[in-house]
């Protein structure tokens, strides 16, 4: 293991070393798409239109309503229309959270980000259009997850924290919007093709039939598993399925069947006595480390990024 900083107190473990490189690798990773599509023509001429109209949006439905009575073409299947209008949203979502008293200014945000140790906080008014003038609502315990792809905002201090945790106005446009971009889709693609393997070796399905939760705070949530009780995997299940849209399962090569059996039992609970639980964990992503890393790893080639390098962790 590699010394680092005094602040980790001495070593880190390889967990956290390949933790902190996927979120460092793949937030480059997304970087470079978003870039791309920001050097696109239609990009280009979506800003020049936007630039040009003097009504200034206060709400989503208000952007749509906007563009469709004002003229401003908007083809709503491309990446750089729903970009544009996901940091249109972002913009206006900040500058709330600053009018609420959390910034002296609006504060700076990425996009889209892999972040390491994602703090999380839901609110009992969340995904409600609270207004600027209110305070948030009572903050209700959040758990922290491994790895979260998802906006990201920087607070006091240079500190960066998930824009899902403020209470956001109908937030799950953004998110919804954002898990639409064809890069987007490609994480989701890959990530459920070979969760769905797994679950076919042992005689089930990855379930994609109903739509994940409505309010995230996260896009992904990635829960990287280095314990050797299977009562800890239960609650990896379950922060990322409450935490995010996409929730990510990823365990060492040894312990892959006891994961997998943790959903063949939710099955047999479902079916026997009639408690719907395979119905929701069926939906987290269980992928093994050296799986998970091949995904990343074949991503980061297309863009000439170099790939992960802590292998000696499986």
């Amino acid at each position: 293991m590699r010394k680092i900083d005094k602040k980790w107190g001495g070593k880190m473990t390889l967990t956290k070393q390949f933790q902190d490189e996927v979120a460092t690798k793949v937030t480059r990773l997304l970087e470079i798409y978003i870039d791309e599509i920001k050097g696109t023509d239609q990009w280009q001429q979506l800003s020049d239109q936007y630039a040009n109209h003097q009504v200034v949006s206060q709400r989503y439905h208000d952007i749509y309503d906007f563009i469709q009575f004002n003229g401003f073409y908007l083809d709503r299947e491309a990446d750089a229309s729903r970009l544009f209008i996901c940091e249109r949203l972002v913009n206006i979502e900040t500058e709330s959270i600053r009018q609420r008293g959390h910034y002296r200014r609006i504060p700076a945000y990425n996009l889209l980000e892999c972040v390491s140790e994602a703090s999380s906080r839901y609110f009992e008014n969340d995904g409600v259009d609270i207004g600027n003038n209110h305070t948030d609502g009572r903050s209700i315990y959040s758990p922290v997850v491994d790895l979260a792809i998802v906006p990201t905002v920087r607070c006091r201090r240079s500190i960066t924290q998930p824009l899902g945790r403020y209470p956001l106005f109908n937030g799950n446009l953004i998110f919804g919007e954002l898990s639409k971009l064809s890069f987007m889709v490609r994480f989701q693609t890959e990530f459920k093709r070979i969760a769905n393997n797994n679950l076919r070796a042992i005689g089930l399905n990855y379930n994609d039939d109903i739509e994940h939760n409505h309010r995230p705070l996260y896009l992904f949530a990635i829960e990287i598993e280095n314990q050797i009780n299977k009562k800890h995997l239960m609650g990896d299940f379950i922060n990322s399925l409450m935490l995010s849209r996409f929730p990510v399962v990823v365990v060492p090569e040894t312990k892959l069947d006891d994961c997998l059996e943790i959903i063949k039992l939710s099955k047999i609970i479902s079916d026997i006595k009639d408690v719907h639980v395979f119905e929701i964990l069926s939906r987290v992503m269980v992928l093994s480390i050296t799986q998970f890393r091949q995904i990343i790893n074949r991503m980061l080639e297309t863009k000439g990024l170099l790939p992960l390098a802590v292998e000696e962790f499986r």
